[in-house]
């Protein structure tokens, strides 16, 4: 069985230790998101001829080994 979770907590962090957890993802930019939702939206349905540029979002991991 392999654990992925999701926010870097106090129990998520014991768990990585103890071997419960494998990995924890922590996203730090949820305002990113929204605004390349938003951008890509807008100019899906024609609101702006801009070019929104769609390269991945970062998401931080954490291991055992990482903190």
């Amino acid at each position: 069985m392999f654990y992925v979770g999701h926010e870097l907590t106090e129990n998520s962090r014991a768990g990585l230790l103890n071997g419960v957890a494998d990995i924890i993802f922590f996203d730090q930019i949820p305002e990113a998101q929204a605004r390349r939702a938003i951008d890509l939206t807008m100019a899906k349905i024609g609101l702006t001829d801009d070019t929104v540029e769609n390269p991945p979002i970062r998401f931080i991991t954490f291991t055992s080994e990482s903190i």
